[in-house]
């Protein structure tokens, strides 16, 4: 039996982690290595790793996000290169290192854990569920309208960072799964594109696009659009019109249903009967690491509840000291956010559900009601949820390629 320890990465073995990832992800170790080092979010203690008998065999990164959920902004860590060295798989090392980072999480204050998954079904049956839609649409160029609004599409300047932060937290500040960006992010976002272009005709920037950074193009060529955000309609023609521009190219564009559907990518299209390809790409999966500090995040969309109700959460799996049972209070214009006491776990009104679930309806990607309807949550007795359930509605939670995980 091999002796394991889980902790941060030290300084001195970020080599052997670098390599680790490389040798599982099939990436250059030198360009791989670069990136590694110079991420303006570099947290060495946020760099996990599993060691067996002194190796290290295992690693990933836990990343910080602030995601919009309603009207309110939830602390989530994420999960990021998750890996094991190829000749010590299948033994187990990633699920316990992942699921010991779950305390990790919890003592850094989140209340909700996101990834997105290599394989959905490994991860859900670890807690996690998929709680974020996003689709890939892939069309030709050439079938794009070439608006004249284009010729004020432009390339991004560094001087632009502000307008385009502007911009970002402007059309995504009602969009659950949006990320608040700071300074730094911005960075990160820019120095991980390979390209942006902005719309501004007059003083104001009122669009931009974001394009993917990749090292070869399998044929036919593809132009990968990351993010479009346009505040006017001259600002969507004349980023999709730029797009028209790159006739030898096929677009590809990741978003959620309200993004790819305002974009103005789906039509109208030059050619009578062109068709878009639409398909589900998969999602974030998230996880609730502490049910309290989750449901403190998300009281600004509590509000105007009344009632008591406790909510309880089963998970054979959750860090030491996380709540399992958390009961709301609410007199329809503050809401208490308490740990249950033993009355209200056994016979006060009670909802009750497993992680997976409880985390879909946490980011809105299933609403309360329907979460009840499907018996993934169980209220007891029944109606419990009925006041709370206004305040956990279907949200389609959608998070942009820039700020995954």
């Amino acid at each position: 039996m091999a002796s394991i320890e889980i902790r941060a990465v030290q300084s001195d073995e970020l080599d052997a982690m670098v390599a680790l990832m490389c040798e599982a992800f099939g990436l250059p170790f030198g360009p791989a290595r670069e990136l590694f080092l110079r991420d303006p979010y570099f947290d060495i203690q946020r760099k996990r790793v599993l060691l067996a008998d002194g190796r290290i065999v295992s690693c990933l990164t836990l990343t910080d996000s602030r995601l919009r959920v309603g009207g309110a902004i939830v602390g989530v860590g994420g999960v990021a290169g998750l890996a094991t060295a190829p000749a010590f798989r299948r033994r187990g090392y990633a699920t316990r290192l992942l699921l010991g980072s779950l305390a990790t999480l919890r003592a850094y204050g989140y209340g909700l854990t996101g990834l997105f998954p290599f394989r959905r079904a490994y991860y859900r049956r670890l807690g996690w569920e998929v709680a974020s839609t996003q689709l890939r649409a892939v069309l030709a160029a050439e079938r794009l309208p070439a608006f004249a609004e284009a010729r004020h599409v432009r390339a991004a300047l560094p001087s632009d960072r502000a307008a385009l932060r502007t911009v970002h937290e402007e059309l995504t500040r009602g969009r659950t799964g949006a990320c608040v960006r700071d300074d730094r992010r911005w960075a990160y976002v820019l120095d991980h594109s390979r390209s942006a272009v902005v719309y501004q005709r007059g003083a104001a920037l009122e669009g931009y696009a974001l394009f993917e950074r990749t090292e070869s193009e399998d044929p036919p060529p593809r132009l990968r659009v990351i993010e479009l955000l346009a505040a006017s309609e001259d600002a969507r023609r004349g980023l999709v019109g730029h797009l028209a521009e790159r006739r030898d190219r096929m677009i590809e564009y990741t978003a959620g249903w309200a993004e790819l559907a305002g974009s103005g990518l789906l039509g109208p299209l030059d050619a009578d009967g062109e068709t878009v390809e639409v398909r589900e790409a998969g999602g974030a999966m998230f996880r609730v690491v502490d049910l309290q500090t989750a449901l403190r995040d998300l009281a600004p969309n509590l509000r105007g509840f009344r009632g008591i109700v406790t909510l309880c959460l089963h998970d054979a799996q959750a860090p030491p000291g996380a709540p399992s049972s958390v009961t709301l209070i609410g007199d329809g214009t503050d809401v208490s956010v308490e740990r249950a006491d033993e009355a209200d776990r056994v016979s006060g009104a009670r909802i009750e559900g497993e992680a997976g679930p409880w985390a879909a309806v946490l980011m809105g990607h299933l609403s309360l009601a329907d979460a009840m309807s499907l018996h993934r949550l169980h209220p007891i007795p029944h109606g419990a949820g009925a006041g709370l359930a206004p305040h956990f509605p279907r949200r389609d939670p959608f998070v942009s390629p820039p700020d995954y995980f």
